[in-house]
């Protein structure tokens, strides 16, 4: 009979254990969230009590998202964020608006809806006075957001990046400028990234890394020569060779033997020339998976179309000077 009595209040330690469960389930830790904000008059209480509701939204989006109701978990995380800045805690309410970013996207909520919900926890970094902070927020909402609209997720990459110039820190904008010629590269905008890394190219001034300077203009003329459009890839290339340092560069060597080739009008000098210097492959991934690539297109018409920009003269229009000619 002890043991029958033993078995019996071991179930019923279940059973208050699991009613115990029941009551902590997320809908109910959301309910009892909402009703710490709003008046009741029977308590005599008119004030909301946003400390105590800010701690059970939380418990509440925990809850919903170990049981993928990332909807509700969105919800939840917004209103704990609304009273963390209710009490004055911008920071961790940005923090709570980031992971209602992640649930909002799992949620398959639109990617206006989820830009939305970076944009609000980038504006509470910066009120909370957290401006790089602010730009590493951009980062992960440009990854957040990436495959479900790739221009904004760029444009919150470039908006990153004047962020940390503007705060002077340009050693380490580079890494950011890494982040945005992979994306631009994965949705082959080639152009875009030619452009992206010459601004890339000034930063690394200002940081007075060399090295990566001279990689990033290199890159540039690779992604004109990707595209097919020697003469600008000349031209880019004229335009660094200004560049204190550059001209005696491993890099700049290389540029100038690439585009010998293409001058030669031969797609197999072209390959031979990418293929045997090792410049090329010391570079960023993306941009070397490209450059082994080379040439693409008409290499005898894109000859003709250098020599004829040569012809041109000018500053933007001129090719390398024969040393040699003193005339």
């Amino acid at each position: 009979s002890q043991g029958a009595e033993l078995d019996t209040n071991v179930i019923v330690d279940l059973i208050v254990e699991m009613a115990a469960r029941k009551d902590e389930s997320a809908d109910a830790l959301f309910r009892k969230a909402e009703k710490c904000v709003r008046p009741n008059l029977l308590k005599l209480k008119f004030a909301p009590d946003w400390t105590e509701a800010c701690a059970l939204y939380e418990k509440a989006a925990l809850g919903y998202r170990k049981s993928n109701k990332h909807e509700e978990a969105k919800v939840a995380y917004e209103r704990a964020a609304l009273g963390q800045e209710r009490i004055g805690s911008k920071w961790h309410a940005a923090k709570l608006m980031e992971s209602a970013c992640v649930e909002a996207k799992k949620a398959d909520q639109t990617p206006e809806d989820v830009v939305a919900c970076v944009r609000s926890a980038v504006t509470l970094y910066r009120e909370a006075g957290r401006e790089q902070t602010s730009a590493d927020a951009l980062v992960r909402g440009a990854k957040l957001v990436e495959d479900l609209d790739e221009r904004k997720s760029f444009e919150m990459i470039q908006e990153a990046i004047r962020v940390y110039e503007e705060e002077e820190k340009y050693a380490q904008v580079t890494d950011l400028y890494r982040e945005g010629l992979n994306l631009l590269i994965r949705h082959k905008r080639y152009e875009d990234a030619a452009v992206l890394l010459m601004r890339c190219g000034e930063a690394c001034d200002h940081a007075e890394a060399k090295h990566t300077q001279n990689k990033v203009y290199m890159n540039a003329v690779i992604m004109w020569l990707y595209l097919e459009d020697v003469v600008q890839a000349n031209n880019t290339y004229l335009e660094c060779l200004q560049v204190d340092g550059f001209e005696s560069s491993d890099e700049a060597s290389a540029i100038s033997d690439l585009l010998d080739a293409y001058r030669m009008g031969d797609p197999e000098l072209v390959k031979q020339c990418i293929k045997t210097n090792r410049t090329f492959s010391h570079t960023d991934n993306c941009v070397a998976r490209l450059a082994r690539q080379l040439p693409r297109g008409d290499v005898s018409n894109l000859a003709t179309q250098l020599e004829s920009a040569c012809g041109l003269g000018g500053p933007d229009n001129s090719c390398e000077l024969d040393e040699d000619d003193l005339t």
